[in-house]
């Protein structure tokens, strides 16, 4: 874990030749794959795939390795995640995917780069009943609800509360967002 956060490829390599157990976990039951994800490193990222690293292994409040790297919005890494088959539809304790996790962290290449793989999945809602539409209209970038949007996003949809994509704009303050969505609902 510790050669994987510090991105030490040739500590990996050594490390895997001599069998460490590639999907052994700390106390939070975080795994080396996940620490190469959150420090970016793709080659890491691939020699552990490579020697059977499980790509949805999930930390204590279920976040995988897919997940961390859309936090810190590393493509390269999620793309390697992606090939090796990780599942961007697991969801973490509070009903988050990755996906959700890129839109609230506006990472806009990363959004893309999970829209255009297979299992996006747009009507997935977390915990309070929010879509991915709901938390880039709350966040107020117009570039990612455009991406959702176009990629089949309901802007229709309620929370838990009832509220639209378009309300939730406005009630952050994106007027002009809001007007945006509505003008999408009415068409």
């Amino acid at each position: 874990m510790s050669a994987a956060r510090q991105g030490d490829a040739a500590a990996v390599r050594r490390l895997i030749s001599a069998g460490a157990d590639v999907n052994a976990g700390n106390a939070g039951g975080a795994t080396a794959l996940m620490f190469a994800a959150l420090s970016g490193d793709p080659l890491v990222t691939s020699l552990l795939v490579g020697a059977g690293a499980r790509t949805d292994a999930k930390a204590k409040l279920g976040w995988t390795a897919l997940a961390l790297a859309a936090v810190k919005g590393y493509t390269e890494v999620a793309e390697v995640l992606l090939d090796a088959g990780a599942d961007q539809g697991v969801r973490d304790a509070y009903g988050w995917t990755p996906l959700m996790r890129a839109v609230d962290r506006r990472r806009t290449d990363f959004v893309r780069l999970l829209l255009e793989s297979p299992g996006a999945d747009l009507a997935v809602r977390q915990e309070d009943g929010a879509t991915a539409l709901h938390i880039a209209a709350a966040t107020g970038d117009p570039e990612i609800v455009g991406l959702l949007i176009n990629h089949g996003a309901n802007q229709a949809a309620v929370n838990h509360n009832g509220d639209t994509a378009a309300e939730i704009a406005r009630s952050a303050g994106f007027a002009e967002l809001a007007a945006y969505l509505e003008g999408i609902d009415a068409d």
